[in-house]
């Protein structure tokens, strides 16, 4: 009988131990390690980003917005369709985009009015043009090197972002972790940045995937602009980009072929072929 209590015994704290266990909450370690092994697999991905610049008081009239809204494919084959939303002080720019490969080559197409199209080829190839800065197709990869360059990372609390529990972690990125994110888009160009990034990352509580990115570039520019300038006044009030994923593994989708056949422009804009 004893020998029963004792085994009875055992077996309630295993289980004691076992249940504290599932309920622990994870490390903010554990949760980006887990994050960006899940992230690596991802093959596709539905994403809006929102950007928004408001400068010092004297400079107001020069602030903008931007809103993209982007189903990305990133395996086997990259490829993205994106609708694109610029607001400044003096009008209001809507565009149309795809990104693919063709022929080898990764190209852009962008439209006005979503009938006449042209297209160009994508940043990191020959002849490339900067303005496809633009393109989301390497989204997945650049959100992954946020992960990776994170430092000082806290777990802040649990919150819900499209209607997903998830975990809000906080951290900071150096300015030359973004300067090397940004290498593919600056084209070896020297980009003066100085400081340190504030960065929070929600990480769904269910699947472990990012589910938003929020990123507070004000406070790497005004270092910045007063280091440049000897200045102590601030020229930026806010110049934050907050990243959503509400959806993982989307539906596939075609390049229509007007696009694919559009004129082609090279990087001062003027045309080059017509397919």
């Amino acid at each position: 009988m004893k020998c029963w209590k004792k085994v009875t015994a055992a077996l309630m704290a295993a289980l004691a131990l076992v249940g504290m266990t599932g309920c622990a909450k994870p490390s903010p370690g554990q949760l980006i390690t887990g994050a960006q092994q899940r992230m690596a697999k991802v093959n596709s991905m539905r994403m809006s980003m929102d950007i928004k610049l408001e400068l010092a008081e004297e400079l107001s009239a020069v602030g903008l917005s931007m809103t993209m809204d982007a189903d990305i494919i990133q395996k086997p084959e990259a490829k993205t369709k994106a609708s694109l939303q610029i607001n400044s002080f003096m009008d209001a720019t809507v565009l149309e985009m795809y990104s693919w490969t063709q022929d080898g080559t990764q190209y852009v197409g962008i439209s006005a009015d979503g009938t006449n199209w042209q297209k160009t080829k994508a940043v990191g190839n020959p002849g490339a043009s900067s303005a496809q800065a633009l393109d989301p197709s390497q989204m997945g990869e650049m959100l992954n090197g946020y992960l990776d360059s994170l430092k000082n990372f806290v777990i802040e609390g649990e919150e819900q972002i499209e209607g997903k529990d998830a975990y809000k972690i906080t951290g900071k990125i150096s300015a030359e972790e973004i300067k090397n994110m940004m290498s593919s888009v600056s084209q070896g160009m020297d980009i003066p940045l100085s400081g340190e990034i504030p960065l929070s990352i929600w990480i769904g509580k269910k699947d472990g995937l990012p589910l938003q990115y929020y990123i507070d570039l004000a406070s790497l520019i005004n270092p910045t602009a007063q280091e440049a300038t000897g200045e102590s006044a601030e020229l930026v009030k806010e110049f934050s980009m907050t990243i959503t994923i509400p959806e993982y593994g989307i539906a596939d989708f075609e390049i229509p072929a007007q696009v694919q056949n559009a004129t082609e422009t090279g990087s001062d804009g003027t045309q080059q072929t017509t397919l």
